[in-house]
């Protein structure tokens, strides 16, 4: 019988086939592309972030980072980062297919980029790193490891970052329209209709 550990890693690994596959459909030519001093300034600081949680944590509670933070492991638990793992599969990938080939690992604007409004652009603007930090939660939940719970710390704040970066480029290509479609939806998460 599968372990759930091994459940949840292969799952990532599905995940990961899939996100490979998808990447070589639907390509559009590159116009404009964050270069690698970009790349580095905003990957540094969640990562540096990490490096230190991780250097202290070993320091001050060796052993920690390894161990499940309770034992035996509740099954409410399990099962709640179950679903927020395959909620959060199934959000990205819907958001990537969505997407088209407008999708880029990097930060990028396409030829004849288009305004992606519909599916779970509806409701938010980077559903796909939504998607991967709500599966990223459901991990460290299951696994109770206190590295994940860092991880997806950084991983977050590595996405804030990004996203950050490319509302700048779509800005400055899609201009108002652009604006319009920030007052309509929430970074991450849908934005709360205004009190009545």
């Amino acid at each position: 019988m599968i372990s759930l550990h091994n459940l949840i890693w292969f799952s990532w690994l599905t995940w990961g086939a899939i996100w490979i596959l998808s990447a070589r459909l639907n390509h559009k030519k590159t116009i404009k592309a964050e270069n690698f001093v970009t790349f580095f300034r905003r990957m540094l600081p969640p990562f540096l972030a990490l490096a230190v949680a991780l250097a202290l944590t070993h320091h001050f509670w060796p052993g920690q980072l390894k161990e499940p933070l309770s034992s035996p492991r509740p099954l409410w638990g399990s099962a709640v980062g179950l679903a927020l793992l395959y909620l959060g599969f199934a959000l990205a990938i819907w958001a990537r297919f969505t997407l088209g080939g407008n999708w880029s690992g990097r930060v990028t604007l396409k030829q004849d980029h288009e305004l992606i409004t519909t599916g779970p652009y509806r409701f938010v603007r980077h559903p796909i790193y939504t998607g991967l930090i709500l599966a990223l939660l459901g991990t460290a939940v299951v696994e109770e490891n206190l590295l994940l719970v860092f991880v997806l710390i950084a991983v977050a704040w590595g996405f804030v970052i990004k996203a950050r970066i490319e509302e700048s480029y779509m800005l400055g290509n899609f201009g108002t329209r652009y604006e319009d479609y920030r007052t309509r939806t929430g970074l991450l998460l849908p934005r709360l209709p205004p009190p009545r």
